[in-house]
This record gives structure tokens, sequence and C-alpha cells, in this order.
């Protein structure tokens, strides 16, 4: 039965392994396994990440009531098989502990946090190495992002970098990121690392930043002029980071509509920076940078 798991595992995992069996001759013991084409070849050409599959489901499989500890699952293993893996890890997790040391955002997941799981975020400084916990309260806060269907990219595969990020700048907008992002470039600013594709609002950045300071993960952000009320309270809670509001309304000049007049931004409805606020945007973005070189300093 538990040989019968363990082939169905391999197969979900790596479609393209038809059957395997070991084999003896020679008094040598090896692993033979068929591909789906027909071909039958030896587990010497294996690439790395078939073999290291073959070892987390046998660790898995298990019998013996264990902690299971997987350092990098994600090594030599392409996206699509990334992602098949840590689905199937957080199935095998519902029957015992399982820790992952990973620098892939793929082995993160929303769901899994919603369902107890811890993420810990280690730094090495000139102390050692620090650990640093997200919290229960933090993660029900950012897992009732997962419920707005009509923002995926919040907590995609993306936006999940930011766990392993030296820096993060948080915009409200996906806007706010084309925008801002493109202008570092062109004005030949040195490059910060900005969050996914926007936190979608004001009030997402709240939580965004609260999330960032647990881990330890130097940030900032950056606020629309209309909202005042979002950029104090950041600013009072959030004393390590670094935050700023918009001089004016938007990130862009947006024409009026039924609800609202113009909205004025220091970009103009194409795109461009307006020339009154070239000047701001530099030292501001190099203000940003001088921020993050300083709180990086080892």
């Amino acid at each position: 039965e538990e040989q019968v798991a363990y082939q169905t595992a391999l197969q979900q995992l790596a479609p393209q392994l038809l059957n395997w069996k070991i084999e003896y001759s020679d008094d040598f013991t090896y692993l033979e396994y068929t591909t789906l084409n027909g071909s039958t070849h030896t587990a010497d050409l294996f690439g790395e990440g078939i073999a290291s599959l073959f070892r987390i489901v046998l660790a898995l499989y298990d019998p013996e009531d264990c902690i299971v500890i997987i350092d990098e699952p994600e090594l030599s293993l392409h996206p699509q098989a990334q992602k098949r893996l840590a689905k199937f890890i957080a199935e095998k997790a519902k029957e015992r502990q399982i820790i992952l040391c990973t620098h892939s955002p793929h082995f993160l997941s929303w769901k899994d946090l919603a369902a107890g799981a811890n993420v810990y975020r280690l730094r090495q400084d000139r102390y050692g190495i620090q650990s640093n916990r997200l919290s229960a309260k933090t993660i029900a806060s950012l897992n009732k992002l997962s419920s707005d269907w009509q923002k995926p990219q919040l907590l995609d595969s993306v936006a999940k970098e930011v766990f392993f990020a030296d820096e993060v700048l948080f915009l409200e907008g996906q806007e706010d990121v084309g925008l801002i992002g493109r202008f570092i470039e062109l004005e030949g600013i040195e490059s910060i690392q900005l969050f996914g594709y926007g936190v979608g609002g004001a009030k997402n950045t709240l939580r965004f930043l609260a999330m960032a300071t647990e881990l330890k993960i130097p940030c900032g952000a950056i606020f629309d002029g209309t909202s005042k009320e979002e950029y104090d309270v950041a600013v009072a809670e959030y004393k390590n980071a670094r935050i700023e509001l918009l001089p004016v309304a938007d990130i862009r000049d947006k024409p009026p509509t039924p609800e609202k007049s113009t909205t004025l931004g220091i970009f103009n409805k194409d795109g461009q920076i307006k020339t009154e606020f070239h000047g701001y945007l530099v030292e501001t973005l190099r203000e940003f940078r001088d921020y993050f070189d300083e709180c990086l300093k080892p």
C-alpha cells in the first residue's frame, strides 16, 4: 500500500516518469525508470531535481512519527514542479510536522499560513543569525486580501518575493510601480526594490508595513496625497520605516468622472513627469535609497 502511494506521489510530482523499479545486477543495486515515451534509463541519468523528489517523497512516507526537515526543496526544479511539490508537502503537513527552509516564493502559501503554519525569516548580522516570526494578527490581516478576487496579484509569487527581500518600498497601485520603476531606471537612480504590482490601496499599505516590520525587512511607503489618514497612522506606528506623502492627490493626472473632478498627479495623463515635480521625485527616491543603504550596513 505504501509503495503504491509512493509511486502515485512520484507520478504526480514528476509526470514524465511512467514507472520505476529497483534492479540488481553484478552485485550492484540500481534504480531503473521508464519515461512517458517508453525509454528506460538508470538513475544516474536523473537530473538533480528528480533525484531530490525521490528523497523528499521517501522522507514524507516514512512510517515513523517524526518531524521532517527539508532544506531548499526547490533546487533544480522548474516553477511548475515547485508548485506541485509545495501543494504535495502542504497535504502531507496535515499528518506530521514539516519544516521547510526555502528561497522560493512558491513554497510560501497564504492558505497554509491561514491554516496555522508559521513563517520565520532568518537574517545574518554581526550578532549572528536573527530569527523573526510573522504574528498571527498580521497573517490574519493579510489573509483578508485573499477574498479580493479582483486583485489576485496582491498575494501572488511576485508579491511573495518580499519575504526574501533586502528592502522593500510599498506603493499604492500598479500605476505607481510602473511609473516610479521606469523613472528610477531613466534617471539612473540606484535600483530600489518595489513591492509586486502595488498593494492595492492605502489601507493595504498598513498591512504590508506591519508584515515587513515584524520580519525586520527595511521598508518604506509612498502614499497618495488623498491618503493622509493612513499616512499619519503609518508615521505613528512604523517609526523605523521611511514614509512619504505625495504633495498632490495621485501619482498621475486622471480625467474628471461623474463622481469627482480632475485628479492631479506628479505625472501627466500620458505618464510623463511634470517639470515642477522632477526634482522632488529624484530627491525623494534618493532619500529612500540612502535610508535603505543605512539600514543594510553591517
